[in-house]
């Protein structure tokens, strides 16, 4: 009987220090998808800016240099762009982050920024799209800096909180 409580326990224990883990982790991945994303947008832009391609021809060309989460957005995009039907880039962007944003690590304040994003896409020229995504990047550079920030004094609290509330239960089980 006392070996079932040991190992109960232990279990206990285990738990709730991968609990604090898997919350660090799903920080820092968070700020490495951030980061990702902001890399993608400045091969955006210069699809844009030197090549002169359109939004759909930008996303094609520069989409191998996306990471694979968030070429879940993209891939979303250009299928709902194809089959779109004369419905604005913005609707099928909004379309698209929305279907995806499950398959993401994203948070709330990251999701709105990205749709806000896609809201003036392909509804200006060149020159807007182009600050449309200067401003979107700042953004982006503004998240991650704040991201960073959150994580370096929450990560050791979350991983310590979950080996003292495994602590804890195990002392009110026994």
């Amino acid at each position: 009987m006392i070996y079932i409580k040991i190992f109960g326990g232990f279990l206990t224990f285990l738990a709730s220090s991968m609990l604090g883990y898997c919350i660090t982790l799903k920080s820092q991945k968070r700020v490495v998808e951030l980061e990702n994303l902001k890399l993608y947008m400045h091969v955006f832009e210069n699809e844009i800016r030197y090549n002169s391609s359109d939004i759909i021809e930008a996303t094609e060309n520069s989409y191998k240099s996306a990471s694979e989460h968030n070429k879940i957005i993209l891939d979303l995009f250009l299928k709902y762009s194809s089959d779109s039907q004369g419905q604005p880039l913005s609707t099928v962007w909004k379309k698209s982050v929305s279907n995806s944003k499950s398959l993401l690590c994203y948070n709330k304040d990251d999701i709105y920024s990205i749709v806000e994003f896609g809201e003036i896409l392909g509804s200006g020229d060149a020159e807007t799209q182009l600050k449309n995504i200067d401003v979107f990047i700042k953004k982006l550079s503004d998240n991650i800096e704040n991201s960073k920030l959150k994580l370096s004094g929450s990560e050791k609290i979350f991983s310590k909180l979950g080996i003292y509330t495994g602590l804890l239960i195990v002392v009110f089980l026994i």
